[in-house]
C-alpha cells in the first residue's frame, strides 16, 4: 500500500507534467496582415507577407498615377492573430514611410492597431480603419515608394502579459508598393506643371526653359529677353 508521501509525490509529478505540457503547447502569432488604401474608389485591403486569406498582395503593387492635388489615402491596417495554451496577444502596429523611388530614406510612422473582435478559437482581430492620411499631399511630380511592415505584441507564457513581439516584415526587407505623381495640367507641354509654371505662353521665347522664369520675348536681334540693337549701332552686328 502506498503511503501518503508516495501518493503526494505522484500527484505532484502528474500536475507538473500537465503544467509543462500546457507550457510547451503555448504559442501565438500572426496569420493575416493588411494595409488599407483608398486610391479613389474606396478602401482596398492589400495583404502583407502572412496571407492566409489569399488576398491581393501589397508587395510590388502599383497603386497608380495621381495628379498633383489628388488624394492617395492610407486609412490604416489590420492584423489577425492566433493564440493557444497560456499565451496572450496584446495588440499590433503598422509602420510606413514614403520616399522618392531609388532613394530610400526617412523615419517610419506608426499606426496603432487596436482590438476589433474575437474570431473564434483564440483568434482575434486588431485594426485601424479611418486614419485618413493623404500620402500624396505635398509631393512633387515623380515616382514614389510606400514601404510598410507590421508588428504584433504578446506573450508566450503569461496569459495576461505583453512585451514580446512577432513581425511581418519580409525578413527585415519590408514590403513596398509604388505610385506616381503627375501634373494636373501642363498646357504648354514643357514638363513643368501649370501650377508651378511661371511661363506657359507658347509665344514666349522661354516658355520651355528649365529655369522656369517669367515669360520673355525675343528682341530684334533674336536674343530672348534682349534689349534690341544697342544705341549708336546700325544693326545687330555692331556696325555703326
Amino acid at each position: 500500500m502506498l503511503n501518503f508521501n508516495a501518493v503526494s509525490l505522484r500527484l505532484l509529478v502528474a500536475a507538473f507534467s500537465v503544467f509543462m505540457l500546457v507550457e510547451a503547447q503555448a504559442d501565438w502569432g500572426i496569420y493575416q496582415s493588411y494595409i488599407i488604401i483608398d486610391s479613389g474608389s474606396g478602401n482596398q485591403y492589400l495583404a502583407g507577407g502572412i496571407n492566409s486569406d489569399n488576398a491581393t498582395a501589397f508587395n510590388g503593387f502599383d497603386l497608380g498615377t495621381f495628379a498633383q492635388g489628388a488624394s492617395l489615402t492610407l486609412n490604416g491596417g489590420e492584423l489577425k492573430t492566433w493564440k493557444n495554451g497560456s499565451s496572450n496577444v496584446c495588440g499590433g502596429d503598422l509602420f510606413y514611410r514614403v520616399y522618392v523611388s531609388g532613394a530610400a530614406s526617412g523615419d517610419y510612422t506608426e499606426i496603432d492597431l487596436t482590438y476589433a473582435g474575437e474570431l473564434g478559437g483564440g483568434n482575434q482581430k486588431w485594426e485601424a480603419t479611418s486614419q485618413g492620411i493623404n500620402l500624396a499631399s505635398g509631393l512633387s511630380t515623380g515616382d514614389y515608394v510606400l514601404e510598410v511592415w507590421w508588428q504584433a505584441e504578446g506573450n508566450w507564457s503569461n496569459g495576461g502579459g505583453c512585451g514580446e513581439f512577432q513581425y511581418d516584415s519580409n525578413s527585415g526587407s519590408n514590403f513596398t508598393a509604388s505610385f506616381t505623381i503627375a501634373c494636373a495640367s501642363d498646357s504648354d507641354s514643357d514638363g513643368i506643371c501649370d501650377a508651378q509654371d511661371n511661363c506657359s505662353d507658347t509665344s514666349a521665347c522661354n516658355y520651355a526653359d528649365e529655369a522656369n522664369g517669367t515669360c520673355l520675348t525675343a528682341d530684334d536681334c533674336g536674343v530672348c529677353g534682349g534689349s534690341g540693337i544697342p544705341a549708336g549701332d546700325c544693326d545687330c552686328n555692331g556696325n555703326q
